[in-house]
């Protein structure tokens, strides 16, 4: 293969590349709505999730704090039951004590218990908001995705079309430019070549050296642009699609 035919090659690689890469854009815009719908209703499920969480954790102290409020009234009773058998005035008194701490300790458990009952309250109604979020956010998300749902599935097909002439082109040419190129679009967008035109490279719009303009206008070398690095192609070589060798 000539260098020529190489540097017609690259040409038609890098306009199928722009049209790959323009599909692609496409492609990932056309379900925006969609998705930022459904990292609404992600995100308001995680809501959920903590906040039911949370309600799980309170509900099992409020349980533990039902529990030991039985436990010290059944104590309660049993001192004021003896407190009706004693009859030495010291005993008496440090019961009467022992009683008073146990009142003022259930005082504080229901106390506890009623904090817990009105936070267990605030906790899932702000649980089943955020749950409503998050349906609402996952229906929207649906309906999106069924108005581009056509559109996305005809690019997808226009996309591995592209694919598959990129493919086909790269193996017309030489391993050690197909490779050249491959590294180039990587760090590129995606587009390895760029179209020099009046001696300037139309991606970065830095001149060129004349010389190296003339030799790859006359099919001599395969060669970069000193400032981005793109292999240049001339309007010419672009026959195909003349004027689609876009740049950045």
């Amino acid at each position: 293969m000539s260098v020529m035919e190489q540097l017609v090659v690259l040409s038609e690689l890098g306009i199928v590349d722009h049209q790959l890469q323009e599909a692609l854009k496409k492609k990932n815009l056309l379900p925006e709505k969609a998705d930022r719908a459904k990292a609404g209703a992600a995100e308001a499920k995680e809501k959920a999730d903590a906040l039911n969480a949370r309600h799980k954790t309170l509900l099992a102290k409020r349980k533990e704090l039902d529990a030991k409020l039985v436990q010290e009234k059944g104590n309660l009773r049993k001192w004021e039951s003896r407190a009706d058998k004693i009859k030495g005035e010291r005993e008496y008194t440090a019961l009467m004590s022992e009683i008073g701490s146990e009142k003022r300790l259930i005082s504080d458990i229901e106390t506890q218990i009623l904090e817990s009952m009105e936070s267990l309250d605030k906790l899932h109604k702000e649980a089943e908001a955020a749950q409503k979020i998050s349906d609402e956010q996952s229906t929207v998300a649906e309906g999106e995705w069924e108005q581009v749902r056509a559109e996305v599935e005809v690019l997808e097909e226009t996309i591995k079309g592209f694919e598959k002439n990129r493919e086909a082109l790269k193996v017309k040419l030489p391993p050690h430019i197909a490779r050249r190129y491959a590294q180039i679009a990587e760090r590129r967008g995606g587009q390895g070549t760029a179209l020099v035109k009046n001696e300037v490279c139309q991606a970065c719009r830095r001149m060129i050296p004349p010389e190296l303009y003339l030799r790859i206008a006359a099919g001599e070398v395969v060669e970069q642009c000193p400032s981005c690095q793109r292999l240049l192609v001339t309007e010419e070589m672009a026959f195909a699609n003349r004027g689609q060798l876009l740049g950045e």
